[in-house]
């Protein structure tokens, strides 16, 4: 569809410009010689230093088995119970990165007009709002369960790994709202000062895919 991203420049970028730049481009799964792909459309930021990041959920396997490893780089992707995760620049630390979580993302297939390349499929469409439903995500990209695919890792940029990948598509306007699901700061028994610096924050980026033209021939 078109150029697959390469360049670790892409990814060495704080959580809040990584997201906002996710937007529009398209991560593609080839499975068994199917490539499936979804056009990426929401998004959420969680910079490394902050209280509601997964690398700073103490009490999560996920932090420690996946996003804090030594070995981690710009670019890793990670597949968990929750969504597809991908690591931006290295903060402040030695093991903790800016991530991204993909909340939302629509189908792209052939498309059977001879005018056009791809064509946007809205089957389950919910997941597309501004809301995003980054598990039924995960499930589709994935042609598969759950508890298949959680907690694998791969990185976008090795070209002889050809999994899964990012291809770049266009740059998108986008709205920005405050993150879903996240634990208010007033029900937290420690750390609620931190909680509150973030809690509000319009870290959640998403657009509409009815508003984005399928590249066609000619």
């Amino acid at each position: 569809m078109s150029k697959r991203i390469t360049n670790k420049e892409f990814f060495e970028k704080d959580a809040i410009q990584l997201a906002q730049d996710l937007l529009g481009k398209v991560i593609c799964y080839d499975k068994e010689g199917n490539e499936i792909r979804y056009m990426i459309t929401v998004t959420e930021a969680y910079p490394y230093d902050d209280y509601y990041s997964y690398v700073n959920r103490e009490q999560s396997g996920f932090s420690h088995d996946c996003l804090l490893k030594e070995e981690n780089e710009s670019g890793d992707c990670f597949i968990n119970y929750n969504g597809i995760h991908i690591l931006g620049s290295l903060g402040n630390d030695s093991r903790r990165f800016n991530h991204i979580l993909i909340r939302g993302g629509i189908k792209i297939e052939k498309s059977d007009n001879q005018n056009e390349y791809y064509k946007l499929n809205f089957e389950h469409a919910e997941m597309n709002l501004k809301y995003g439903r980054p598990t039924i995500l995960m499930e589709k990209l994935f042609d598969d369960k759950l508890e298949k695919v959680k907690n694998r890792k791969y990185y976008l940029l090795d070209k002889s790994q050809t999994n899964i990948w990012l291809e770049d598509y266009k740059r998108v306007e986008f709205e920005a709202k405050k993150r879903i699901g996240l634990t208010n700061p007033d029900k937290l028994e420690t750390n609620k000062a931190e909680a509150e610096k973030t809690y509000d924050k319009p870290f959640r980026y998403y657009f509409y895919p009815n508003n984005v033209l399928i590249k066609k021939k000619g």
